[in-house]
């Protein structure tokens, strides 16, 4: 009988206090953080926390997920929360096209948002999620992206963005005609970097370049995604933060 995967699923509206920083791991080669951010949000809201991240694992293959809600936390969760529940589908799906799996990946999503909100009513209904999507093998990865999140892969070359930052948000009437994805090679030690706009927006102008030093000086995948929320904390992060790392 083929064991599940391992699984950690950190929610937003489960740490919702300014300073904490929420962390985990799955063995040694995959770390998630999440945090409200340091200060409170400069602008209106509904849920003190809207970002939510997921890591799971089968052995032989890793499920990343970051989503970065607005107008309140109800579509990330959705999005999240489906993706926590049909991991060893595509964990499954992902070995045989990574690619195919992590854009499946969000047609569960928006279902699991459109069935979610159709139970609200205003301002709630209008909420929607960033979303991004990495799914890895030993040496291959894809990733999926809507919104502002964003996916990067660190390698002992240089640190490159590959998709986030520009497209429409998920919402219960995306077509996901906009999805940006791609896959691409690992080389051993590689690193995949899913990250919500809190992070990147609190490191500053050269965040890029700032998390790749992190991801230099760190000794494991999770002292480097907690060492990068302490960085936008003291970039002044009015914002929430959501991170996760895999290693090749």
């Amino acid at each position: 009988m083929t064991e599940p995967p391992e699984t950690v699923l950190l929610l937003g509206s489960d740490h919702t206090e300014l300073g904490e920083i929420a962390t985990a791991q799955l063995g040694p080669d995959i770390a998630i953080a999440l945090s409200r951010g340091k200060f409170p949000k400069g602008y209106a809201y509904l849920d003190d926390n809207e970002d939510a991240v997921l890591a799971a694992t089968d052995g032989a293959t890793r499920l990343l997920a970051v989503a970065d809600g607005h107008s309140g936390f109800d579509a990330a969760r959705a999005s999240l929360e489906a993706l926590h529940a049909a991991a060893p589908t595509l964990l499954e799906m992902a070995k045989s096209d990574l690619e195919a799996a992590a854009r499946h990946g969000f047609t569960l999503a928006r279902h699991a948002i459109a069935a979610a909100l159709a139970e609200l009513e205003e301002p709630r209904r209008s909420s929607r999620t960033a979303l991004v999507i990495g799914l890895a093998g030993k040496e291959r990865a894809a990733v999926a992206c809507l919104g502002d999140t964003r996916a990067i892969l660190r390698s002992d070359r240089r640190a490159r963005s590959l998709v986030g930052g520009f497209s429409p948000f998920l919402d219960a009437g995306t077509t996901l005609d906009e999805l940006e994805s791609l896959s691409l090679n690992l080389g051993a030690g590689d690193q995949l970097v899913l990250l919500s706009d809190g992070l990147s927006d609190f490191l500053g102008a050269k965040w890029l370049r700032k998390l790749d030093d992190l991801g230099k000086d760190a000794g494991s995948p999770l002292e480097f995604v907690t060492s990068a929320v302490q960085r936008a904390f003291v970039g002044g992060a009015g914002d929430n933060i959501s991170i996760g790392v895999l290693v090749s």
